[in-house]
């Protein structure tokens, strides 16, 4: 497995060795038919130092030629796009809460206007 320093910055580690070992299962589990080339998207959040975390998109590209076997990954930080979805819901979830408010307070409003005429 190789990286560069940028990889290593994303994760607050100074070597590879300190890296190498997260979530590694979830990486890539399938077995490899020789013949068979495929890719494969999958997300993973990681947990940081001081109760951070960051989340993490691989794009992988599995494939054999001549009897070896390799994983090529691009790497992509989501973790500014997953905060924004995250928002973006506790958002939606505030908004139908007072649509729900707002929808029984006008029920209210109609019932007592009916009484009244």
């Amino acid at each position: 497995m190789e990286s560069n320093q940028a990889f290593l910055r994303w994760f607050d580690a100074s070597n590879l060795a300190d890296v190498q070992g997260i979530y590694r299962q979830q990486l890539f589990l399938q077995s490899l038919d020789s013949q068979e080339s495929r890719s494969q998207n999958v997300e993973i959040t990681f947990p940081l130092s001081y109760g951070r975390v960051k989340w993490i998109r691989f794009t992988q590209y599995l494939y054999s030629a001549e009897g070896e076997s390799t994983i090529e990954r691009l790497v992509e930080d989501a973790t500014e796009l997953k905060q924004a979805e995250l928002a973006l819901r506790e958002f939606n979830e505030t908004l139908e809460e007072r649509v729900r408010e707002r929808n029984a307070e006008l029920s209210e409003v109609n019932a007592q206007l009916e009484s009244f005429t």
